[in-house]
């Protein structure tokens, strides 16, 4: 078995991170329970709380560049293991949920009124990446013209 290895907490010396995501007390050697906190896992603390991934990232990959966001490899937000974590930038992290079908946008399978996205009913702005539905722009066009005349 791999031993673990622990290194402090940035900001909370009373705590360390381990290079498996898990946190402890220093003072009573206890490891501290976290809790789902819109989708990631926080540990509450006196004087404050902070994120697991953030504290693993920040003990095993260094102090992030101004506007770094820490990043999930495996696209899993609960996976918190210093080898699944790494700096970003928040078009990265943006692009990473995308890849792995946790971005918001791209789990959606139908455009507002019920038409499924393929490729053929699917119109991609290049530069954003938004899409728009062909059969809903169809169908606006076609009452746009029947009231124009």
């Amino acid at each position: 078995m791999e031993s673990t290895e622990w290194r402090p907490v940035v900001g909370y010396p009373r705590f360390e991170v381990s290079d498996r995501g898990d946190v402890r007390n220093l003072r009573t050697g206890r490891t501290l329970k976290a809790y789902d906190a819109a989708g990631y896992l926080q540990i509450a603390v006196w004087g404050g709380c902070f994120r697991v991934h953030r504290a693993v990232t920040e003990a095993f990959h260094g102090t992030p560049e101004p506007g770094a966001e820490a990043c999930h490899v495996n696209g899993d937000s609960l996976d918190n293991r210093a080898c699944n974590l790494r700096w970003g930038t928040r078009s990265e992290n943006v692009l990473d949920e995308v890849a792995h079908g946790t971005h918001v946008q791209a789990r959606k399978t139908h455009c507002p009124h019920g038409h499924e996205y393929t490729a053929t009913n699917t119109y991609t702005y290049p530069v954003s990446g938004n899409r728009r539905c062909r059969t809903c722009d169809r169908e606006y066009e076609r009452k746009r013209i029947r009231h124009a005349a």
